[in-house]
């Protein structure tokens, strides 16, 4: 059974329901931390198009501090809590669709799906409401006081976001500025603003979801809220992989492992041959540890996840899905169309001369990119074969194969470690 483990990166959330702990709504919200392989069918589970669906209703559990419902995601930092301050900064990025509201008067309600909450207070409170989309600052103004935010766009324009449509948002704290953005109808709306002093002492997490801005006293219903891009990171241009995103995909081998991760300062390391192992067998879905792991893939449609540690992650002759999250990791697709994308350190990612037409997720400054012989004559010859699309920028590595670079800038491309291995 496929969950939303299988297409998002839940390894640093943990997830309030709006039930206790008996099933009902008397009690006290419940938590789940561990959320690999986890479904809750009425609460939250994997749409059909891959979208990661959370539900909660008027009536509902709440946490003890809260007198709303959510079915919310709350950052970890592995199995403590995330505590970040704003000198480290941070990113986060979504895209989602408002699927239901509870009503309130006849009208849809109130739904928060993104926040920053400090130590007692929110720095941002993210609403829809009826098709406006605004924040909430707890501590703003000269007064340190609640207050609420519009986006415009370059016109002056605010964003109307209707039930079902898809809209992405993007929202950034570091140092004394915060920069809230939103993506919708084609245009971007953005607001940005000076963080107050007396955030400076806070530490903060981030929270994605449907919280509810109403209960059953003030409204009734239900929200539903729909997810196909979820991501964040404290890294400066990371978390980036929201942002105008579909979900992951459910598709677009007995690899080596390969050596250490090349430095400045390190030989290019030698690649080994991906052997007589591969097979035709349906694709399989691996999630390694907080350990470092080598994940091989089996020749099929594979979906091979790393966790903490630097690991090495080998697709094989299929359409594989490689993500390596923490660490310092070597994403080698292999052939086939595949899509890989690293996490917040920096990453190494290795093309052979059949790798097909793949897709490489939010590249940053300073990572490898490694091609074996016969792709190109020279870093120069590769460089020059990058070029800009509306889907990304792409390089045409040969007659049928290309890497697509999302979400990331030829700034970065041209700062990266360009590697020709034979």
């Amino acid at each position: 059974m496929v969950t939303n483990s299988d297409r998002f990166d839940l390894s640093n959330w943990k997830l309030t329901l709006p039930t206790d702990a008996k099933g009902g709504s008397s009690g006290t919200a419940v938590e789940v931390k561990n959320l690999f392989g986890y479904e809750n069918s009425s609460h939250f589970f994997d749409a059909d198009d891959g979208a990661m669906v959370f539900r909660a209703h008027v009536g509902g559990a709440t946490t003890s501090g809260s007198k709303y419902a959510r079915s919310e995601l709350r950052e970890m930092n592995g199995t403590e809590r995330a505590a970040w301050t704003l000198k480290e900064g941070g990113t986060m990025t979504a895209t989602l669709r408002i699927e239901n509201a509870p009503s309130v008067d006849g009208e849809a309600g109130r739904v928060i799906v993104g926040q920053i909450h400090g130590d007692d207070h929110e720095l941002v409170r993210l609403y829809w409401e009826n098709g406006e989309i605004y924040f909430k600052n707890d501590r703003a103004g000269s007064g340190d006081k609640e207050l609420r935010f519009d986006l415009r766009n370059h016109e002056g324009a605010q964003p109307n976001v209707s039930l079902g449509e898809s809209f992405s948002y993007k929202i950034d704290a570091r140092g004394d500025r915060l920069i809230v953005e939103i993506f919708a109808d084609g245009q971007v709306y953005s607001s940005e603003t000076s963080i107050n002093k007396v955030w400076q002492e806070d530490t903060f997490y981030f929270k994605a979801g449907a919280y509810l801005g109403v209960n059953d006293t003030q409204g009734s219903g239900t929200a539903q809220v729909a997810f196909t891009g979820l991501d964040f990171s404290h890294a400066v241009d990371g978390g980036l992989g929201g942002w105008k995103a579909d979900a992951l995909p459910t598709s677009p081998g007995n690899g080596h492992p390969l050596p250490e991760v090349p430095g400045p300062h390190m030989p290019v390391p030698s690649l080994p041959s991906k052997g007589d192992g591969e097979s035709d067998a349906p694709g399989q879905t691996l999630s390694g540890t907080a350990r470092n792991e080598t994940l091989a893939g089996s020749g099929g449609d594979d979906t091979i996840r790393g966790q903490g540690g630097d690991d090495v992650l080998n697709g094989a002759s299929g359409g594989d899905i490689l993500w390596g999250n923490g660490g310092r990791d070597i994403l080698r697709g292999g052939a086939g169309d595949d899509w890989l994308k690293g996490g917040d350190s920096k990453d190494t990612y290795v093309f052979e001369t059949n790798h097909g037409h793949d897709t490489l997720a939010e590249f940053r400054k300073g990572e490898a990119l490694i091609f074996e012989a016969g792709l190109f004559e020279s870093v120069s010859d590769a460089k020059g074969a990058l070029h800009q699309t509306d889907d990304g920028i792409v390089l045409v590595t040969g007659s049928d194969s290309s890497i697509l670079f999302t979400d990331t800038s030829f700034d970065h491309l041209n700062g990266a470690d360009w590697i020709l291995h034979g």
